[in-house]
């Protein structure tokens, strides 16, 4: 098998079944529904937000990323809206964590059994009337900053190669790598707007430049949120993140065949 052909097989194998993917719209729709009874306050939107929305969602490695807006003109802080949205998840009975901006809720759905599932609740408040931007509660750092999901998806769907996004997101999976998708995400953005980047390329020559971006960028790159530059994402990036990123990607790149690389 040809290299494109294997990894063109690979994508294949990593769709999601009709049946999980019915089931994963009909969870969203019940978080939507417990949200808004549960909520003292109107004027809420809710939308898919992560590789459910960017289409980059893999078999190997999925959640439900759901994110939530409050309007602007209530009277209450980031803060409080997180915990008010926490506490509704919680009399739901969907056991729910706080992990930085977003709230973890672990449960099983429907009668598909997929022991790492999870959904990751993220609630804001937004800007202005339009619901794009809003501001998030950052629990790590107690603060508020400003970003734009809606933005982040777009960025993502545009690219043209969301191919490349979604092996990438195997390749952490496979290799148990142990940093965010989103920082993958960025990576690639920033390889596909450099010069030697051709987005039209072949799939497996392109993945390979790709790896090469990373081995010789990810010590010392800066990775800054597409909706606010002053949102700095690879300041979170621990050192030994970034070796083992690098690592791994000097493994892939110097790879005889791919099967090395996602077998």
């Amino acid at each position: 098998m040809q290299p494109t052909e294997y990894l063109e097989s690979l994508l294949i194998d990593q769709q999601i079944p009709s049946d999980l993917k019915d089931a994963l719209i009909e969870e969203r729709n019940k978080v939507e529904r417990i949200i808004q009874r549960g909520s003292v306050y109107g004027g809420i939107q809710v939308y898919n937000a992560g590789s459910f929305a960017k289409g980059t969602i893999i078999l190997d490695s999925f959640d439900l990323d759901i994110v939530v807006y409050f309007p602007l003109e209530l009277p209450i802080s980031s803060k409080d809206i997180q915990e008010h949205t926490f506490n509704i998840l919680y009399q739901a009975g969907y056991n729910p964590q706080y992990k930085n901006v977003a709230i973890r809720c672990h449960r099983r759905f429907n009668q598909l059994d997929y022991p790492n599932f999870h959904i990751d609740v993220v609630p804001g408040r937004a800007i202005d009337e339009n619901y794009e931007f809003a501001y998030l509660y950052s629990r790590d750092y107690e603060i508020r900053f400003r970003t734009s999901v809606y933005m982040h998806i777009n960025v993502i769907r545009n690219t043209g190669r969301r191919d490349i996004m979604k092996l990438l997101k195997l390749w952490k999976s496979r290799q148990a790598i142990n940093v965010q998708t989103f920082v993958l995400e960025l990576l690639f953005l920033r390889f596909s707007d450099t010069n030697s980047a051709q987005t039209n390329s072949d799939l497996s020559d392109l993945l390979q430049e790709c790896f090469t971006y990373i081995t010789n960028t990810i010590i010392d790159i800066k990775l800054v949120d597409p909706a606010n530059s002053q949102n700095v994402i690879s300041n979170d990036l621990p050192e030994e993140t970034k070796y083992q990123i690098r690592e791994k990607a000097i493994e892939a790149k110097e790879a005889e065949i791919w099967e090395d690389v996602f077998e």
